[in-house]
């Protein structure tokens, strides 16, 4: 999905962003302007974008980030209802309630 495109069917709902680059930090901050909370979903600790974009980011309000984590399924009937996330330190499971997931993680996912 296109966070520029459809973030407006999103408004005042939870949404997530899976990835740490520059995309995703963009769609992440485009997001936050209408949706109530943002979750990033990132596999390290530490962002890949600029540093710039990162802190923005970090610094907003109404965006969250859970690091060190990965997307392991989509559930929903009629929509999207929510992602089953496992931490890649731990290895627990942990539900995320969101209505929109937006996949930003390059032409060539790095997935191991």
């Amino acid at each position: 999905a296109c966070a520029t495109c459809d973030g407006f069917l999103f408004r005042g709902k939870d949404v997530a962003v899976i990835g740490g680059g520059d995309h995703a930090m963009e769609d992440a901050l485009h997001l936050a302007r209408s949706s109530r909370r943002v979750t990033v979903v990132h596999r390290r600790d530490s962002f890949r974008a600029s540093k710039i974009l990162a802190a923005k980011v970090l610094n907003h309000s109404t965006i969250q980030v859970k690091w060190n984590a990965r997307v392991e399924s989509f559930h929903g009937r009629d929509g999207l209802s929510h992602l089953m996330l496992r931490s890649d330190r731990s290895e627990k499971a942990e539900r995320l309630d969101v209505a929109g997931a937006f996949v930003a993680i390059g032409h060539e996912p790095q997935v191991g």
